[in-house]
């Protein structure tokens, strides 16, 4: 019997007659193929891959098969068809040991199906146990091309049909021509290896040579079931590897901009960044296809080996800057906080010999001003600004006789600041307020950690928060609020800057992540765990009000107020709350429990997540674009996200702390490979730290992204007025060398003399402005005194009347006003005349 298919040509039909015969064809095909040579088999390996791509083995019966007889003689045959349409770009042999091999598509499901006929004598049967066994699972496996193509019985060429079956119905899946070498059976195994769960080929990290002769091609399913779920790396071939990395395909993502492009990265910083990169040989290659590809985070507060209320931090600079690394942060900021009276630069020396050589990742520092003198203070300042790439000040607002600075000290420190071109940073309490409330609780009995919440109100903190703005604002400087922690607070961030000031908020991991709770636990231990300042809040909605403010703008960048203190240290105030130290956890953990509140819950995009965990602290310390963003030039400081479902625990951190304030959180995002000044230093195997190997960042002064809109207030100048009847003055620094001709008195024709504005270089700057007459002339005379004088222009210069003359004024007043009216008119005839009389 024959048929026509729906490309024009024919073939027999074969089908088997019964399960027993059907078992003698389907053996008597791995017959043939042990009898063959070494040649024979890489054919027919090359045979099988075409076959079994995608999912499909090439020995999967998916019809009813048996053997009939056709008419040329008794000769068996074997019907194997795929049930999903694969693309045979490639030529396949030409024979199978002897047997003529026909490809017929399908009418029910539009795909192949082959023929292979079979002309030698069945042998006994065998076991399936006894079937070779060194083919692997061809689901893994491309589809390898040869110089023979399929022949039916007319010697008619069918790979068209193949092509023109697949290209039909998946034309979107149309795979390449690529020139592959020919594997023989002893190798396939390796072949496998070098795919993943979804077909993404690579190379083997085992083999200094790669199996298949040509570039890292992709070769994806024509329907993925799902997305992948890991990264694949491959190593160069050389030692030059370490130093040159290319990112491929991945989602790259800027606060402005997300785009699909290549990174090629090489001595630590970005070379190349576009699509189809050419790059050098020896390369590091990561498949980041399906993920994002992020700048690295920099977390604005940190606390590392800090001494404090009589503790050491658990975490210096090795394991804080490991644990950022682990959590995606590749660059920290910490601060210098000098005992009270201690010169600031001995302190920065002291901090920079702590980190130096220790730390894992890139660093730079934020001295604190413990007391301001005069004199003193303000060049210590200066020379930190100009020579140590110090541009933030912090004060305290808070803990009273120990750090905390006056009013007058704020304002004093404010306007150096502003000056230098530095930012201050607040840490904003009302430290009297906080002391008082420290006895009166004391005094009540209360000593556990929920007297630590009780005498730091809400209230306290934006008080505080308004009062440092203002001061700030009255000396026109700029100011950075760190730790957030109220809703109160945070509104009256927003609400300043609405009315124009220059503010920025940093709201903090344990802000988003924890509440206030925690301080009422029957546990002492883990209710002290939580103390920190200002505390955390008791409103669980605070969390989602500081992320809707970071999502809208009105506060910028986060931290993480990384300052731990075991449990033994936190003993210390067992007995008295105001002597447990202040400080927990969250360097690590900052991006993923942002991402879950916020980008997972819709309230931010990924554009915006960038923005607030690295752009935005980038532009505001002025290291942008070399931090905080995917550029030629910029570091290569990268991080690779995706889908990382965890568990937080103490127990799996990489802090020294043995206590984690978000115990318990399940997160379902997080970072799957960390780059760091251009090395990997954590991908699926783990943490890949170097101690030392982070650098200090010098940040310079006047960052135009805070200072812009300051500088250029401080050009509207201030008004004064003279009212000694002669002259009003307005200073402007600004004008001050500025030369104008004296002023002369000049004529507008109209008989109205004016007085000319004029600046002269004696002047210091003061406009000397006389006063003007404002009123025009009167009728012909130009009498001012004339209360008419407001409704006559005066006479042309031709000396005939001003046709402008109105007796209507703008302003309500009427010509006839001086004159005095009658208070009634008796009326003889109405409009209209009388109406009796008329004869």
């Amino acid at each position: 019997m024959r048929s026509t298919d729906r490309y024009g040509s024919s073939a027999k039909l074969y089908w088997p007659k019964n399960d027993r015969q059907k078992s003698r064809s389907h053996l008597a095909l791995f017959e043939t193929v042990e009898r063959h040579t070494v040649q024979r088999c890489q054919r027919q390996t090359e045979h099988h891959n075409a076959f079994g791509y995608l999912g499909r083995s090439a020995f999967n019966v998916s019809q009813p098969i048996s053997p009939i007889q056709s008419s040329t003689g008794p000769e068996s045959s074997t019907w194997y068809q795929r049930t999903t349409p694969t693309p045979i770009d490639g030529r396949m042999n030409q024979s199978f040991n002897g047997s003529t091999i026909m490809v017929k598509p399908d009418r029910r499901n539009e795909s192949s199906a082959i023929f292979a006929k079979t002309t030698k004598k069945k042998k006994k049967k065998k076991q399936p146990s006894q079937l070779p066994q060194q083919l692997p699972p061809l689901s893994r496996r491309p589809s390898f091309s040869s110089s023979s193509p399929y022949k039916d019985r007319n010697n008619n060429n069918l790979n068209r049909h193949l092509t023109r079956s697949h290209s039909r119905h998946q034309p979107h899946h149309r795979q390449k021509q690529v020139d592959r070498t020919t594997i023989p059976i002893e190798t396939s195994q390796q072949l496998s290896s070098t795919f993943d769960d979804d077909n993404y080929w690579h190379e083997p990290r085992s083999s200094s040579t790669p199996i298949i002769g040509h570039r890292n091609i992709s070769l994806t399913k024509a329907k993925q079931k799902k997305p992948r779920s890991r990264i694949i790396m491959s190593s160069g071939n050389d030692n030059s590897s370490q130093n040159r990395i290319l990112i491929k395909g991945g989602r790259c993502v800027n606060d402005d901009a997300i785009f699909e492009a290549d990174i090629y990265v090489e001595e630590g910083v970005i070379r190349d960044i576009g699509q189809h990169l050419i790059v050098p040989g020896g390369v590091k290659t990561i498949d980041a296809r399906g993920f994002y590809v992020l700048p690295g985070g920099i977390d604005t507060h940190t606390h590392l080996n800090l001494s404090f209320m009589g503790a050491q931090s658990a975490d210096d600079f090795y394991s804080g800057t490991k644990a950022a690394l682990a959590g995606g942060t590749t660059t920290i900021m910490d601060y210098v906080i000098p005992e009270k009276g201690a010169s600031m630069i001995d302190a920065y020396k002291k901090w920079r010999s702590l980190a130096d050589g220790v730390a894992c990742c890139d660093y730079t520092f934020r001295v604190a001003i413990t007391e301001y003198k005069n004199g003193k203070t303000d060049s210590e300042m200066e020379t930190l600004v100009k020579e140590c790439g110090i541009n933030g000040f912090k004060c305290f607002m808070a803990y009273k006789d120990i750090l905390m600075l006056s009013d007058e000290e704020l304002l004093n420190v404010f306007q150096k600041c502003r000056d230098l071109g530095a930012l201050p940073l607040v840490h904003a309490e009302n430290g009297n307020i906080v002391d008082y409330n420290v006895k009166k609780l004391k005094n009540l009995g209360i000593s556990g950690p929920e007297g630590h919440l009780q005498s730091r109100p809400e209230e306290v903190e934006a008080e505080a928060t308004n009062r440092a703005i203002t001061i700030a604002n009255q000396v026109n400087c700029p100011l950075y609020i760190v730790h957030v922690m109220s809703r109160s607070a945070a509104d009256v961030i927003a609400n300043s800057r609405n009315r124009g000031c220059v503010v920025f908020g940093e709201p903090i991991t344990a802000g988003f992540g924890s509440d206030g709770t925690h301080y009422f636990s029957k546990c002492w231990r883990h209710a002290a765990a939580h103390v920190m300042s200002p505390p955390l809040r008791p409103d669980r909605t605070t969390s989602d009000h500081l992320i809707n403010l970071l999502s809208s703008g009105q506060l910028h960048a986060t931290g993480s107020d990384h300052c731990t203190f075991s449990s033994e240290q936190k003993a210390l105030g067992s007995k008295d709350f105001s002597k447990i130290p202040n400080g927990v956890n969250g360097v690590e953990e900052r991006l993923i429990i942002l991402w879950e509140k916020a980008v997972k819950t819709g309230k931010m995009d990924v554009k915006q997540f960038v923005a607030t965990t690295s752009t935005n602290a980038a532009k505001i310390f002025n290291i942008y674009p070399r931090k905080g963003r995917l550029a030629k030039g910029s570091d290569a400081d990268i991080v690779i996200w995706g889908a990382r479902s965890q568990v937080i625990k103490a127990e799996s951190h990489h802090s020294n702390v043995d206590f984690n304030i978000f115990e318990g959180m399940h997160v379902t995002s997080g970072p799957l490979v960390v780059i760091s000044n251009g090395r990997v230093v954590m991908d699926e195997d783990g943490l890949h730290v170097t101690q030392g190997s982070g650098r200090f960042v010098s940040c310079p002064p006047n960052s135009s992204f805070v200072f812009g809109a300051v500088n250029q207030r401080s050009v509207q100048p201030p008004i004064k007025i003279d009212r000694s009847g002669k002259t009003a003055t307005v200073t402007n620094p600004t004008t001050a060398s500025a030369a104008v001709p004296a002023s002369n008195p000049i004529s507008d024709g109209n008989g109205q003399h004016h007085q000319q504005l004029s600046t002269s270089p004696q002047s210091n700057g003061i406009h000397k402005i006389s006063e003007l007459n404002i009123s025009g002339p009167s009728r012909g005379q130009g009498d001012v005194t004339d209360p008419n004088s407001a409704f006559y222009k005066g006479t042309t210069r031709s000396g005939v009347r001003n046709q402008q003359d109105s007796s209507f004024n703008l302003n309500g007043t009427q010509i006839d006003d001086d004159k005095i009216g009658k208070t009634a008119i008796r009326v003889h005839n109405p409009p209209g005349g009388r109406s009796s009389g008329i004869w």
